[in-house]
C-alpha cells in the first residue's frame, strides 16, 4: 500500500488568510469613576447592610441583660415567659465573667426556685373540651401534639431548671 505524501497530493487551493479585524482599543489606566463603581459603591452597600443587621440585632437584645426584668417577665406567666426563661438560662450559662455575680445571687436563685415550685404545683392538664368524650382521661388529647399553652409551660419549666442548675450559691434552695 502506498501512502500519499503532501507533495503527491493534488494541489488544492488554500483558503486565503483571514483578514485582520479592526484594531483593539488602546488600554487606558483605570479612572477614578471606574474605581468608584467597582470597589467603593459595593463596599458602601455591604457596609450599610452589615450596619443595619447589627442595629437590629442590638435592638432585639436590648434589655436582655437585666435578670430582674427577665424574672418579672417569667413571673407574669404569659405565653412568651418560656422565652424569657430561656434567655435567663442562657445568661447564667454564659462564660462571660460579667455574669459571675449573677450566678452567685442567692436571692435571684430563691425567686426562680419559688417560680418553679409554683409552676410545678399546677397540673399540666388540658382543657376538658380537648378531651374526647368516648375516651377516658383525655387519651385522645394526650395522643396528639400538645397545645401551645401546655408546650409553653413545659418549656418554661425546662428552662427554669436549666437556670437553677447554673447557680453557684452556698445555701440550699
Amino acid at each position: 500500500m502506498e501512502y500519499a505524501t503532501p507533495a503527491q497530493e493534488p494541489s488544492s487551493p488554500l483558503p486565503p488568510p483571514p483578514q485582520p479585524g479592526p484594531p483593539l482599543p488602546p488600554v487606558n489606566p483605570p479612572t477614578a469613576t471606574f474605581i468608584l463603581q467597582l470597589f467603593l459603591i459595593p463596599l458602601l452597600i455591604v457596609s450599610l447592610v452589615v450596619l443595619l443587621w447589627l442595629l437590629f440585632s442590638w435592638v432585639a437584645h436590648l434589655g436582655r441583660d437585666d435578670a430582674r426584668k427577665l424574672v418579672e417577665a417569667i413571673d407574669r406567666g404569659d405565653p412568651a415567659s418560656w422565652q424569657r426563661a430561656f434567655e435567663l438560662a442562657d445568661l447564667l450559662r454564659s462564660t462571660d465573667p460579667r455574669y459571675e455575680p449573677l450566678r452567685r445571687d442567692a436571692a435571684l436563685a430563691g425567686s426562680l426556685a419559688r417560680l418553679l415550685e409554683r409552676d410545678l404545683a399546677e397540673p399540666l392538664a388540658r382543657d376538658d373540651a380537648a378531651q374526647a368524650p368516648d375516651k377516658p382521661d383525655g387519651a385522645a388529647a394526650s395522643a396528639g401534639v400538645p397545645d401551645r399553652a401546655l408546650q409553653a409551660r413545659l418549656m418554661r419549666r425546662m428552662y427554669l431548671c436549666r437556670a437553677l442548675g447554673s447557680f453557684t450559691v452556698s445555701d440550699g434552695l
